[in-house]
């Protein structure tokens, strides 16, 4: 009877145990059902929103935990529900991937390592559990490297086209390297300046704004017009070879056969300027001639300094005959009697000279005078010293030659002018 009553209780026992199991069981369909919510939840990558969802989830998953460490022996004495692995469908908990700590780990909630789910299951007591779901309540942080925007690398035609807003930024323009176009770049605080050698040519005027930015440690270098399209940046920028760098440059690393890139790329690296660049002379415009029954004679040290009104006047510009851009424009007035360019060296494609084709459509008297006969940005020089290097039609009719002293052919003009 003992026996008996004993073997009851042991049934009664096991009955309970089973009744335990089934619960098991019951939560363990419910992890399933929660494993296939959160992987639902990768799918829709709202992790941070589904916050509430997921620690209701993990709660579930705290009961289950709970009835599986209750888990009894079976009647060979073997653990059927979990100390270790989990016996009760798959060894190791497979969820989604990366390592299912549940005991706090790497929350990501956005990336990298998933810590919420798969991988080996350890089971932490439930105060440690409830302490780590309280924390994974909290805010997620992720710690990223912020690296270091460099400063912009910006192309310009010509140096009167920056402004206030290229501060701080290494300027490359399609600007002769003259005093003056340095001056225009430096007075906005940049970190340098890449410009046009303009074949250097008399008086090294291609070149003179380096020493001047040099002396207030402003880097500055040229490009030589042989590699690239004066009269534009970014033609300069992409093909350009440096010919010439100042001392603060070349302290920079910057040397004469480097690409513009990789120059106004060391330049990034330099500091701006803490001195404004010393004042200089704007470039000037007169009137050199103007007597009755003929066209005045105007100077103007930059293209940009003709006016609507030189209409039918002669005006010698000390700017290249490049376009900007290689694009045509309307910058020379519509009826002048003759204009007169640098050619720049000629450079690459002919681009320190495009303009007197343009001109020769336009049936306009124009022509340069080589670089190398009198300095870039000096009008005044140019008519006194310039040799004409080339020619529009229109200026060959009028009795203009390759050779021939500008004002020699100038005085010509004139003469025919007084003539009619």
């Amino acid at each position: 009877m003992a026996a008996t009553s004993a073997a009851m209780t042991h049934g009664a026992a096991t009955s309970a145990a089973m009744t335990q199991r089934d619960a098991t069981s019951a939560a363990m369909t419910q992890r399933d059902a929660t494993s296939a919510a959160m992987t639902q939840r990768d799918a829709a990558s709202a992790a941070t929103t589904h916050g509430a969802a997921t620690n209701a989830a993990m709660t579930q998953r705290d009961a289950t935990n709970a009835a599986t460490t209750h888990g009894g022996r079976d009647k060979g004495g073997h653990d059927t529900w979990g100390r270790g692995h989990d016996t009760g469908g798959r060894s190791h908990d497979t969820w989604s991937g990366g390592h299912d700590t549940w005991s706090g780990g790497h929350d990501t909630w956005s990336g990298g390592h998933d810590t919420w789910s798969g991988g080996h299951d350890i089971n932490e007591p439930a105060s440690m559990l409830a302490g780590i779901e309280a924390g994974l309540r909290q805010p997620s942080v992720r710690n990223e490297i912020q690296m270091p925007i460099p400063p912009a690398i910006v192309t310009v035609p010509s140096c009167s086209n920056a402004t206030a807003a290229h501060a701080g930024a290494v300027i490359v323009s399609g600007s002769y390297g003259g005093k003056y176009n340095a001056f225009n770049a430096a007075k906005w605080g940049i970190r340098g300046v890449i410009m046009n050698d303009a074949g250097v040519g008399a008086d090294n005027a291609g070149v003179a704004g380096l020493p001047y930015l040099d002396a207030i440690g402003l880097p500055a270098a040229t490009a030589a017009a042989s590699s690239c399209h004066i009269g534009d940046g970014a033609h300069t920028l992409a093909h350009g070879i440096i010919s010439h760098v100042n001392g603060a440059a070349a302290a920079l690393g910057c040397a004469p056969d480097q690409t513009v890139r990789a120059c106004a790329s060391l330049m990034q690296t330099g500091e701006i300027a803490s001195t404004a660049p010393p004042p200089i002379t704007k470039g000037h415009r007169f009137v050199l001639r103007d007597v009755a029954g003929e066209p005045r004679l105007i100077c103007a040290d930059s293209v940009g300094m003709l006016r609507p009104e030189d209409a039918g006047q002669i005006v010698v510009t000390a700017s290249h005959a490049a376009l900007p851009g290689g694009r045509a424009d309307s910058i020379v007035p519509i009826g002048i009697r003759a204009v007169f360019f640098s050619d720049a060296g000629v450079g690459l494609d002919g681009a320190g000279i495009a303009r007197i084709p343009h001109l020769d459509g336009l049936d306009i008297i124009a022509g340069t005078t080589s670089a190398d006969s009198a300095p870039i940005g000096d009008a005044r020089a140019l008519y006194e010293r310039g040799v004409l290097s080339h020619l529009t039609g229109a200026a060959v009719r009028a009795g203009g030659a390759v050779g021939m002293p500008l004002k020699l052919f100038i005085d010509h003009l004139l003469a025919a002018a007084r003539a009619r």
